[in-house]
């Protein structure tokens, strides 16, 4: 599985009377596997995704994997903030044939604990079909997670990668932490991500890959600013 590359977020797109549009969604796919990128992201936060019934999530995702091209990795965010709804979610997921799921921890428990935010991280993760890209926003609709958060959750065997929207902890200094804290044997890769209209630069998120089997620093720093694909991070 490419995990280094354009990863371009979905839209969920609505009849005018609230009905999922799944036509539209099918050629929004459809189009999207004409372009370069290396793949798609569903049900993100932007997408609207915490908006869907369970059956309007299943339906999403099945349409999604039945349309986009074979080549194009499929990523699943996972818009519950529980271990139940979230594991529901990831095996509709796996149904449809998607490759991943990207895995953040709702913003309204910047109150909770780091150990507790953890506990919610090692529950859904060890028992997930799929292998689990986790997601660190600082934004007002994200959770950051901090570098300590990160390199305990990167050495679980489930975990291949990280999306960081580039304004946390990791990307302010915090790359050495997560370096020590993963290991030697990490090396990490970065893309810039997509905006929802064409596969072009987007907001300045970042996805990392790393050879431990987790995320990767390579994408904060100097070279952050780096547009398109480079190095390849396989699975």
């Amino acid at each position: 599985m490419l995990i280094d590359g354009i990863h371009i977020p979905l839209t969920v797109p609505f009849t005018r009377d609230g009905e999922s549009y799944l036509r539209k969604l099918e050629y929004n796919v459809g189009r999207y596997s004409l372009t370069p990128a290396a793949g798609l992201v569903a049900l993100t936060a932007a997408s609207e995704g915490a908006a869907l019934s369970d059956e309007e999530i299943g339906e999403t995702l099945r349409v999604i994997g039945a349309s986009a091209a074979a080549e194009k990795v499929l990523v699943a965010a996972i818009a519950r903030d529980s271990v139940r709804g979230a594991l529901a979610i990831a095996a509709q997921a796996a149904a449809a044939g998607f490759d991943a799921v990207l895995l953040a921890a709702p913003p309204q428990w910047a109150r909770l604990t780091a150990e507790e935010v953890l506990l919610f991280f090692r529950a859904v993760v060890d028992a997930l079909p799929l292998p689990v890209m986790l997601s660190s926003d600082a934004g007002a609709q994200g959770y950051s997670l901090s570098v300590d958060m990160i390199a305990e959750l990167a050495r679980h065997r489930n975990v291949v990668g990280l999306y960081d929207d580039g304004r946390g902890e990791l990307c302010d200094g915090g790359v050495a932490g997560w370096r020590a804290g993963c290991g030697d044997g990490c090396h990490g890769t970065g893309a810039e991500d997509a905006n929802e209209d064409g596969g072009l630069p987007g907001d300045g998120r970042r996805e990392c890959s790393g050879s431990c089997g987790a995320v990767g620093g390579g994408c904060c720093g100097s070279d952050a600013g780096a547009v398109g694909v480079r190095s390849a991070g396989m699975l």
